[in-house]
């Protein structure tokens, strides 16, 4: 999968950005800035689910499906990105 500088979402547009290298997480979205971030320390695959992960963080928002609990969320985004990264690429429609 080729990640974009940009990534439209909602009807927003959000700027794809490399994190510092000093980083320890994978990536983080901020709705507020319509910013992504993604961690160029990982390998490629982790990447490519990182953004699957942080598009979904940024359509629940869109959606307004806001949960106070922020630990609940996470789960729920990672499993939810970590099958669909494994759908699309199981089926070869990350390349």
């Amino acid at each position: 999968m080729k990640i974009p500088k940009k990534l439209k979402i909602g009807g927003h547009v959000y700027d794809i950005l490399w994190m510092p290298n000093n980083r320890k997480q994978c990536g983080e979205t901020e709705t507020a800035d319509l910013k992504i971030r993604i961690s160029p320390e990982f390998p490629q695959s982790q990447q490519e689910e990182t953004i699957i992960h942080e598009i979904l963080h940024a359509v629940r928002v869109q959606l307004s499906l806001n949960d106070s609990d922020t630990d609940k969320e996470e789960r729920m985004v990672n499993a939810l990105a970590g099958a669909l990264y494994q759908v699309l690429n199981d089926n070869r429609m990350l390349k």
